[in-house]
Formats: structure tokens, sequence, C-alpha cells
């Protein structure tokens, strides 16, 4: 390699800085949303012991998948369809 060509070599193999840099993020908001997600999760399990005590297995947890599918059934369908529920920015 010449001398002029090893550098170029090694600078062409660098990434940008800005690759590199994350986002930055309030540590508060990650801390109220693992919190509500434990709360959740908790409320969720107890409410399915006490409906299987009146219920049935089966309906208790076919009533959850279905509320859970509307929860994910709305993002879901905006990434695999590219549809966004936002409005457009162009118009």
């Amino acid at each position: 390699m010449t001398p002029g060509g090893r550098d170029a070599f090694l600078a062409s193999r660098r990434r940008p800085k800005e690759a590199h840099v994350l986002p930055k993020s309030d540590p508060v908001k990650g801390i109220l949303a693992m919190i509500l997600g434990a709360a959740l999760l908790s409320l969720n399990d107890a409410v399915s012991k006490f409906l299987t005590e009146s219920y049935p297995v089966g309906q208790v947890i076919g009533l959850r998948q279905a509320a859970s599918l509307l929860v994910i059934l709305p993002r879901l369908s905006s990434k695999v369809l590219n549809v966004s529920c936002r409005p457009r920015s162009d118009w």
C-alpha cells in the first residue's frame, strides 16, 4: 500500500460518530413504564384467578387473549400494512 493509501483505507472503515449516538431518554418515563407494566401484569393475574372461580378456565383465557388482541391489533396493522394513524404532514 502507498503511504497515503493506508490512511484513506482506515478513514473509509471508520463509522461516523452520529451512528453511535443514542437518543436522549427520560429516565422517569422509563421508571413509570416499568411500574405500570408490573402493575398491569399483577392486575391481569389477580383478575384471571378471581374469574376462574366462577367461569371455566378456557373462557377466562379466551377473554384475556381477546383483550390482548384489541390492544395489539392497531399497532400490528399499522406496521404490517404500513398504515399510519397519524395525519400526513404534507397536507
